[in-house]
């Protein structure tokens, strides 16, 4: 088993309380939006977060355009280290533990798919924005809780869970393929 812990100001940093979960909210609200909002506006706002967005739609089609592919993949990699590294921080404060096996589970994985996809990031890539997967997160992340809340158990929560993620992601294909058929 895991061993260790963490320090109280660490947890107050990203929990808003200093023994975990439960405290004030402000702060680790900012601890989302802050970072949410400077990708957002530099993938927005400047020549190399447009440029990003032009290689996921064609690398090749960039490249012909006279963008900086290489430079633009880089800083790609960099902002989703950053983002990962910042995430891991989160996740050690709020759990107290080093290892997500023990903290938060499969499911993590999913949920974070689930709020790219239905958040509108394309998996392909050039499509999306970052402050709807952080709207979808944030809708997946209460989700669970307020199934619980209204008496469900925490294993059919889950069911109902995936099986809107589902429904929705069936309802956005469907669309799509009406649109591409109606023009």
């Amino acid at each position: 088993s895991p061993g260790g812990g963490t320090a109280p100001e660490f947890r107050w940093l990203f929990t808003g309380s200093q023994a975990g979960m439960g405290g004030n909210y402000y702060i680790p609200i900012l601890m989302i939006l802050i970072p949410a909002i400077a990708v957002y506006l530099f993938a927005r706002r400047t020549r190399i977060g447009l440029a990003m967005y032009a290689i996921g739609s064609s690398s090749v089609a960039a490249r012909l355009a006279g963008l900086d592919v290489r430079r633009a993949k880089m800083v790609s990699y960099a902002i989703g280290g950053a983002m990962a590294a910042l995430t891991g921080l989160a996740t050690v404060a709020i759990t107290d533990t080093g290892d997500p096996r023990f903290s938060i589970g499969a499911n993590a994985t999913l949920n974070s798919v689930a709020a790219i996809v239905l958040g509108g990031i394309a998996l392909t890539g050039g499509v999306g924005s970052v402050l709807g997967v952080v709207a979808t997160g944030v809708i997946l992340l209460m989700l669970n809780p307020i199934l619980t809340a209204m008496g469900i158990n925490a294993n059919n929560a889950q069911v109902i869970q995936g099986a809107l993620i589902a429904g929705v992601m069936m309802i956005g294909g469907l669309v799509a393929l009406y649109r591409e058929r109606s023009s």
